[in-house]
């Protein structure tokens, strides 16, 4: 059996990192800033992966930004957001998720001070209990912020060469791992396989788009469409499994309430992969309506409770049309996505007439529960729970007797998210089946599971590739270091 041969030309003993998005290219950037090399192996022709795609924002708590709008945050809220959120998987998730929101504010920190990403408009999400999730004024938050640290770390290999090696369009075909020891990867290139030496990162994203893994572990979910691109395939998630990596909550999958399906089509038909709308047009005052233009649940709840509402909603009315309707001054907020969703046909403007024939209801109807929900917003609480009630009230006429405008999507429960992945620690090193951490392997982002139970928080994604892929490329270099001072061979 012929040996494998080494890659050409790259970087001597570097940190191995698998997956371009968020996760990886900070992982790599921390890598390089704690003085090691750095080989990055991306399955794609560019970087960015889902991270490129995330629509609402980066969540943190008590941030410079918090500070100056006054809004009285505090770590220890944004920890018992997300364990109420993680529901029955809370136990497991709870060390994890004090470091996740221990260190948000450094990740917001870090993104705005040294990255220079604007992060300047705070915004409230579903489950959250205070505004804390951040994004720029003009480019989308997953789009900006991912793009940016890729270009941080094209300006560092470029400039040396030596130390950062980049490989798109590779495929990770094997983890080398003897006796819990993590000793490199192969990578098929260009046709030809090649082994690439020294501790790995894996930061290959989550399975979302993979109906075989989904209809595995969920099969209720398996004709559903999905929010992520076809790169989130989760191979190198069954390759580890395979290797006798433990995974944790693999079928603990988020369903998004909110995917936008085409204007025209208003039900989701022969669609495989939709477009997400950001969870801030309703945290911006967006209202959720039935086939009969009825409101059915609490627009602020977490995905999982919206979802499930959807769902009962569509069975108790036998109209599997959603809509999710903004008034104008909801719609002002949220230009920039309003703008994009009516380009690409997901979204449009209606009069207040238009609306009530869109739906299909009397005008009394309509007007009953938008008078409803202006009663309750002054209340400040709902039959469903609802506390905050931005961008009220909602009214079919304006204050001259002219009909109002809305900005309309139809809208989808999508595959979104997969809480499940391998199973790691607080310093992100994966552990094996018996228990065991495999010495030299280490994880960030959506590969990796265990960090929110059952159901995560919206703009904790990008949060944990950034508190993540930091640590995992700390506790890497640091393994990696002291492997080399005791010539251990790489």
């Amino acid at each position: 059996m012929s040996v494998i041969p080494l890659f050409p030309n790259l970087p001597p003993n570097p940190i191995i990192v698998i997956g371009g998005g968020l996760a990886g290219v900070t992982a790599a950037i921390q890598s390089v800033n704690s003085g090691a090399n750095v080989v990055l192996v991306e399955k794609e022709a560019k970087l960015g992966g889902n991270s490129m795609k995330a629509s609402s924002g980066i969540s943190g708590a008590l941030t410079s930004q918090q500070i100056s709008l006054n809004i009285n945050d505090s770590v220890d809220s944004f920890l018992e957001d997300s364990i109420l959120s993680a529901r029955s998987g809370k136990d497991h998730a709870r060390s994890l998720l004090e470091i996740l929101t221990d260190e948000s504010a450094d990740a917001i920190k870090w993104l705005t001070k040294v990255c220079k990403i604007d992060l300047s408009t705070v915004s409230l999400l579903g489950g959250h209990s205070h505004p804390r999730t951040y994004r720029g004024l003009t480019k989308p938050p997953g789009f900006a912020i991912t793009s940016t640290v890729i270009s941080i770390l094209s300006d560092i290999s470029q400039q040396y060469p030596q130390n950062v090696k980049v490989i798109n369009q590779a495929k990770l075909t094997d983890i080398i791992v003897n006796d819990h020891e993590a000793d490199g990867v192969v990578i098929e290139y260009q046709d030809s396989k090649y082994r690439i030496l020294g501790p790995v990162i894996l930061a290959s994203g989550g399975y979302s788009a993979n109906k075989e893994l989904i209809s595995k572990y969920r099969p209720e979910l398996s004709s559903l469409p999905t929010t992520n691109g076809p790169y989130a395939s989760g191979d190198v998630l069954t390759l580890a499994l395979e290797k006798g990596i433990a995974g944790i909550d693999l079928d603990k999958i988020q369903v998004h309430p909110t995917a936008l399906v085409p204007f025209d089509s208003k039900i989701v038909k022969d669609d495989q992969f939709l477009i997400l709308g950001a969870e801030m047009l309703r945290g911006a005052g967006g209202l959720l309506l039935n086939g009969k233009g009825e409101r059915f649940c609490n627009e602020l709840g977490t995905r999982d409770y919206v979802s499930a509402a959807i769902e009962k909603t569509i069975k108790d009315t036998g109209d599997d049309r959603i809509l999710l309707v903004l008034n104008e001054e909801a719609a002002k907020q949220l230009q920039l996505n309003v703008q994009f969703y009516t380009a690409k046909g997901l979204m449009k403007k209606l009069t207040a007439e238009e609306l009530i024939e869109e739906i299909g209801c009397d005008q009394q109807d309509l007007h009953q529960t938008f008078s409803n929900y202006n009663l309750f917003a002054d209340l400040q609480r709902d039959e469903f729970g609802k506390v905050h009630f931005p961008k009220t009230p909602f009214n079919l006429l304006n204050a001259e007797s002219a009909q109002e405008s809305f900005y309309v999507s139809y809208v989808s429960r999508a595959v979104h998210f997969t809480m499940g992945g391998l199973k790691f620690n607080g310093n992100a090193e994966i552990e094996h089946q018996d228990g065991r951490v495999v010495s030299g392997l280490f994880g960030a982002g959506e590969v990796t599971g265990g960090l929110h139970g059952d159901n995560r928080l919206g703009g904790n994604s990008l949060l944990e590739c950034v508190v993540f892929g930091k640590r995992a490329a700390l506790t890497a270099s640091s393994y990696l270091l002291k492997s080399l001072s005791n010539n251990h061979k790489l």
